[in-house]
């Protein structure tokens, strides 16, 4: 029996699985999750390997291979990604065959450093496809403009593209954009519209924080009261956008909502960062859409059920006003998401530099790890 997520269960909204790495996968423990609560489709990526190699001796026999192999640190990194995506894409296989291609993806993180190389990008994309060997895998691309153009390509050649980092509705008319031109490329070659997925995950969490930041700085009772909606008001008025775009008669690429946030200590409103991630998801249970979640933000929707309606909650003309009202006090979303998306790629950019650093320790013998009892 599957246990129900609250809101997202009755709006037929699919739900994946964010930060899926090998403590999850070891042991059956994401098998179990995905039966339990039907997750549909995981996220993997470097992100999931920091702590446990800094940490854990869960990577050292493979990482001892790999020095003994002679191949450098990074080389080792990707090979580690590769092995928790493809473990994630078979435990999922079953799905994705059972739906044909609908369900039962995995999104693979792949190096950040190319985002602004398209050629780059796409011999990354091509690298991480032969490694992984799985049909149920997309790449994940952020949506820069040489990323945009990435995207294109890879869709045209039959891999399965993830846009991410998208903070804005602006940006998520181009990343359609992209799509649509990819898919037709791929048509026109012979390849049809099911040979590779797209989807694009607008993030909603982080955009929700840096508003609330701007409207903690204006300081009035107007901008209290728009606290924790400006993400959710801006996530309804993209998708409203996303569904009157005319489709091709391609398989429509899919909307995702990534609700996760970074915690943050706020002690005029402290919140339990899971809580606040699975209000979001519930605002934002829509039909058709996917909601990505960290397992934290999973349990508790399935622990509490649905909370209260929000104001927002099926009425996209109550988005409009919010949105209104924010930009009469000086918010600009445009600029907050490009804002955004600058920062979150350098710091993606900069784990993966510190990631590569701790794995060539660890393939030396030179990896200081914290005794036991901190672990």
């Amino acid at each position: 029996m599957t246990v129900p997520l609250g809101r997202l269960t009755r709006a037929d909204t699919s739900v994946w699985l964010d930060g899926v790495g090998r403590d999850l996968l070891r042991g059956g423990t994401f098998a179990r999750m995905a039966a339990l609560y039907g997750v549909s489709g995981a996220v993997t990526g470097p992100a999931c390997l920091a702590w446990p190699i800094n940490s854990t001796q869960q990577y050292d026999r493979e990482l001892a291979q790999c020095a003994a192999s002679g191949v450098t640190a990074e080389d080792a990194l990707r090979s580690l990604i590769a092995c928790n995506a493809r473990w994630a894409c078979d435990v999922l296989r079953p799905l994705h065959q059972a739906s044909a291609g609908m369900d039962g993806w995995v999104s693979v993180g792949m190096d950040p450093r190319p985002a602004h190389d398209a050629l780059h990008t796409v011999a990354e994309a091509h690298a991480v496809r032969q490694l992984v060997g799985r049909p149920n895998l997309v790449v994940e691309i952020p949506a820069t403009n040489a990323g945009l153009q990435a995207m294109r390509t890879c869709l045209a050649e039959g891999i399965g593209v993830h846009a991410t980092r998208v903070f804005s509705p602006s940006r998520l008319l181009r990343v359609h954009e992209a799509f649509q031109a990819g898919l037709e490329q791929a048509v026109r070659a012979g390849r049809g519209p099911a040979s590779a997925a797209a989807f694009a995950s607008f993030a909603v969490g982080h955009l929700d924080q840096a508003a609330d930041v701007f409207l903690a700085r204006v300081g009035t009772a107007r901008a209290e009261r728009l606290r924790g909606q400006i993400a959710i008001a801006t996530a309804r008025l993209a998708h409203e956008r996303w569904q009157s775009l005319a489709h091709t008669g391609l398989r429509a690429e899919r909307l995702l909502w990534h609700v996760f946030t970074v915690p943050r200590r706020d002690p005029a409103h402290p919140r339990n960062p899971a809580h606040d991630d699975a209000r979001r998801a519930e605002s934002l249970s829509l039909p058709g859409t996917i909601t990505l979640l960290p397992e934290a933000t999973l349990r508790a929707l399935a622990s509490h059920g649905p909370g209260a309606d929000h104001v927002l909650l099926g009425r996209f003309p109550a988005a409009r006003e919010v949105m209104d009202e924010a930009a009469a006090l000086g918010l600009d979303v445009e600029a907050v998401a490009e804002t955004l998306a600058r920062r979150s790629l350098a710091a993606a950019v900069a784990g993966w530099a510190e990631l590569a650093d701790t794995v060539d320790a660890a393939m030396n013998g030179e990896l200081v790890r914290p005794p036991a009892h901190v672990q």
